[in-house]
């Protein structure tokens, strides 16, 4: 089974994604940490509206020609901004919020990832930003795939977790 990958619109894909989404907060442990997992569907929508969200889905193969509504369930799915980075004289630069890719299928990580970064780059995007966990294996993936690790991130929580829906 070699997947399909395409930009699809997050507004109209988000439910069928949610169950994927729960599980990669579940595998990182977002859900333990300080604050509430809760995604903000109409925020991302409107980012998305605005040009700055990118969403990219990974399926099953299927014909172009197939409808929507009979598509084959997600695989995977990668979300990215497109934001002028400041710092370098506003060129668009691509930041990951996440990607995320069901267990049984991440044999096609590495492609998906390529076909995310192309997409991006053809958007604009001169410089690519991952965040990733770093005992994970896409950490490990990125590496091998030229990408340098720069910063560490550092969280600590503010105020009293509250318990997931």
């Amino acid at each position: 089974m070699t997947p399909t990958y395409a930009a699809e619109n997050f507004g109209l894909t988000y439910w069928e994604a949610a169950p994927l989404i729960r599980a990669h907060a579940v595998e990182v442990g977002l859900l333990e940490m300080p604050l509430r997992f809760e995604v903000d569907v109409v925020a991302y929508t409107d980012l998305e509206r605005s040009g700055v969200l990118k969403w990219f889905t990974m399926r099953p193969y299927h014909s172009p020609a197939t409808p929507p509504e009979a598509r084959a369930p997600l695989l995977g799915y990668a979300m990215w901004f497109l934001t002028p980075a400041r710092v370098f004289g506003g060129q668009t630069v691509g930041m990951n919020e996440a990607i995320y890719v069901r267990p049984a299928q991440r044999y096609y990580a590495a492609g998906f990832m390529a076909f995310c970064e192309a997409e991006l780059r053809e958007s604009g995007a001169k410089m690519l930003s991952y965040t990733m966990w770093e005992d994970r294996q896409s950490a490990k993936l990125l590496e091998r795939r030229g990408f340098e690790r720069k910063q560490a991130t550092y969280w600590q929580g503010t105020e009293e977790r509250k318990p997931c829906a």
